[in-house]
């Protein structure tokens, strides 16, 4: 009956179902993305009199899908949008900051070129990451080497892409202060002096 209304809750979200004649279907691509795991579906038909009627099939759908965990240098781990606050640092000395990735989805994680944006008061910067992070491992790195080119704040946006169907691109920024090294000082000793006065 066409005159009834389909509509599949997935993953807590709702779904128009085509209806033809006794069945239904949603389009290749409507619903999603969805996390790894296994969902429950809910199915609601309503006739045009207002009449509802819902099956529940539990477990009905897996989906397997990997999933990006980043921790910081400092052993916390971080959400996608995150700071993270270095130490201070030194103009004009190279830093290397290494995040680690992991991932606790079910299917491969494909890291592709790592890349920076919104540098304030930062040069030289380069991104360097794993290509590939097996289901359950934690081996993946997500590396960033920058200079701070003047005394003051700076910041820098680390951008991770993946095949993560609901963290698509993992994104920290990392800021702090720099400060100019200590002067060095050269002292010269006289012939025959010993000792400093």
């Amino acid at each position: 009956d066409n005159s009834v209304t389909v509509t599949v809750t997935v993953g807590g979200a709702d779904y128009d179902a085509t209806v033809n004649g006794t069945t239904w279907s949603i389009a290749k691509g409507v619903v999603g993305p969805l996390s790894d795991g296994t969902y429950t579906i809910d199915v609601t038909a309503e006739d045009s009199l207002g009449n509802q009627t819902t099956e529940t099939v539990t477990d009905a759908l897996t989906i397997e899908a990997p999933t990006i965990k980043v921790t910081d240098p400092d052993g916390a781990v971080l959400a996608s949008g995150d700071l993270y606050t270095t130490n201070t640092l030194l103009t004009g000395v190279a830093t290397t900051l290494t995040f680690e990735v992991a991932n606790e989805g079910s299917a491969d994680l494909d890291l592709e070129t790592l890349t920076v944006s919104d540098e304030s008061n930062v040069e030289s910067v380069t991104a360097m990451g794993s290509d590939n992070v097996a289901s359950g491992a934690d081996d993946g790195v997500a590396s960033i080497t920058f200079t701070s080119s003047a005394v003051g704040a700076f910041s820098v946006k680390l951008n991770i892409p993946s095949n993560d169907p609901i963290v698509q691109t993992f994104t920290v920024t990392i800021q702090g202060n720099a400060e100019a090294p200590a002067p060095k000082m050269q002292v010269e000793l006289r012939d025959g002096d010993t000792s400093l006065k």
